[in-house]
């Protein structure tokens, strides 16, 4: 695991990611308010959530970035080997979305994560991530060896390094 935190323009930044920050990720991806009498199948669900991501921080090989934007959690970034191939995942919570944060954020953990070819996936029916796969140089593959759970789910490949965008000169650290 590197660490790195990057400041992508004022009050945004991407930064290791901790324990206490699963519980944050489980709300902006499955909604801050759990349904009545449902308090026992959620806290499975996110026990469930935390060993999937503890597993994913455990691992030395992998990269985990939380996304702050004004002291708040907006989102996250991780690389993982969990396939042969890395695999990138990328979640903006909604009330962050359509600002730019998360090219932002892939490009910054695309400067970092050097081994190539990386897959990351995204909804058929999700237009601004096949967008911004897109726009960061991945290209949509074959899923014959990718193992897809899911038939409305597009799988991309990024196969070079993609120049990287250069630096505000303003402002250290920031990738426009």
């Amino acid at each position: 695991m590197s660490d790195w935190t990057a400041y992508l323009r004022p009050n945004v930044y991407l930064r290791d990611v901790a324990f206490s920050d699963l519980g944050d990720f489980f709300d902006l991806e499955h909604g801050r308010s759990p349904p009545i009498g449902a308090a026992k199948p959620r806290r499975k669900e996110l026990i469930a959530y935390c060993a999937q991501w503890i597993s994913s921080l455990m691992d030395v090989a992998s990269v985990n970035r939380t996304l702050v934007w004004n002291n708040e959690i907006a989102g996250y970034v991780r690389c993982s080997n969990m396939t042969d191939q890395p695999a990138l995942q990328l979640f903006i919570g909604q009330p962050h979305r359509r600002q730019g944060l998360g090219l932002q954020a892939l490009r910054e953990t695309l400067r970092h994560v050097l081994t190539r070819p990386i897959l990351a996936k995204a909804d058929m029916g999700n237009l601004p991530a096949i967008r911004l796969l897109e726009r960061c140089g991945f290209e949509r593959c074959q899923t014959d060896n990718i193992v897809v759970h899911d038939p409305e789910e597009l799988v991309f490949e990024l196969q070079r390094h993609s120049p990287a965008p250069a630096p505000c000169p303003d402002l250290p650290g920031y990738w426009p």
